[in-house]
């Protein structure tokens, strides 16, 4: 019997996936293949800041709508708010290294000229 796709990943052969580029970097690219530590690393002061004060807001939120149980819902809407933030920019950053962003700070760090490589489609900034 022919399985289908989501059978075989259910019975245990794994399988990366990664959604592709269609197109290639709009920049120069700094790391080809970004591993985790090298996207936290390129974090700056800006990533932290917006980390923080998005945290903060989320927990604000939390504990304003929380009204019989505030600082539960403070402290849930915090780490929330945390985890959102974090992933939004590692994307940002991962997205910096890669290309797909724009990228002076890192190409100068890495001693590459930074340059639009290609104009933009559709919505890329």
């Amino acid at each position: 019997a022919e399985r289908t796709a989501a059978s075989r990943l259910l019975v245990g052969q794994r399988r990366w996936v990664q959604m592709p580029f269609k197109m290639p970097p709009r920049f120069p690219t700094v790391n080809a293949s970004p591993t985790n530590g090298a996207v936290l690393r390129n974090f700056g002061f800006g990533d932290w800041l917006w980390v923080a004060v998005f945290t903060t807001g989320t927990g604000a939120l939390g504990f304003l709508g929380g009204k019989p149980i505030r600082r539960p819902a403070f402290f849930y809407m915090s780490a929330v708010g945390f985890v959102l933030s974090v992933a939004g920019r590692f994307r940002v950053n991962e997205y910096k290294l890669l290309g797909y962003y724009p990228n002076p700070a890192e190409c100068a760090r890495a001693g590459i000229e930074f340059k639009a490589l290609r104009p933009p489609v559709g919505l890329e900034l």
